[in-house]
């Protein structure tokens, strides 16, 4: 259980149930075109999404399931459920949220925590979610160390909950090519937005 926060109005004060900035807020909202489905099973976990067009299945031994865009640069991840040292059951105080989300950001070299909040997401479960900057995990993309080079950064979006005294997370990334203008990035942004909310709005997850 997420220990209690201070005993503050600010801290007592459940944020708002939103998902990250740019994100369609529901299923209407969404432009993206959606024409894959996948269903996956690990651990007693059953995670059902719908994907973009062009997406396709990656197979990375560290996830349940991987779905990357045909240009290799924005991704949808699912980790298999682990022991859960806390529950995610009822929207969190400021102050409690604040406290998960430095538990879950950890302190990893060059990473920067953007933002974090919480959603009720289309298969009914409260979701923590934060959003990243790092650099570029080779493992998580699929990249020989040549290939690489080729990328500056990234951002990712983080999503948790808890089931079955198990928590998984659902992680959502896009790469920024070295030299990238800001408008470039800002374009890369906005796709990985609009896909990843849309596939989080189609989300559909069972355990036992």
């Amino acid at each position: 259980m997420v220990a209690a926060a201070a005993a503050t109005p600010s801290a007592q004060t459940p944020p708002l149930l939103a998902l990250p900035d740019g994100f369609p807020r529901d299923a209407t909202t969404s432009r993206v075109p959606l024409s894959g489905q996948e269903t996956v099973r690990a651990a007693g976990l059953e995670v059902r999404i719908q994907y973009p067009s062009g997406w396709t299945v990656a197979q990375l031994p560290a996830y349940a399931l991987a779905l990357r865009d045909p240009g290799g640069t924005r991704a949808l991840t699912v980790t298999p459920p682990r022991p859960a040292p806390f529950r995610i059951e009822v929207p969190l105080s400021t102050g409690q949220l604040q406290q998960l989300t430095s538990t879950l950001a950890g302190n990893p070299a060059n990473v920067s925590l953007r933002a974090s909040g919480q959603a009720q997401l289309a298969d009914g479960r409260l979701w923590i979610w934060l959003e990243l900057d790092g650099p570029v995990a080779r493992g998580d993309w699929d990249l020989t160390p040549i290939d690489a080079l080729d990328y500056e950064s990234s951002r990712i979006w983080t999503f948790v909950t808890t089931a079955g005294g198990q928590f998984f997370t659902i992680q959502c990334g896009a790469l920024f090519m070295r030299g990238a203008t800001p408008a470039e990035r800002e374009a890369q942004l906005t796709r990985a937005r609009g896909e990843c909310g849309s596939m989080m709005h189609t989300l559909a997850t069972r355990t036992p």
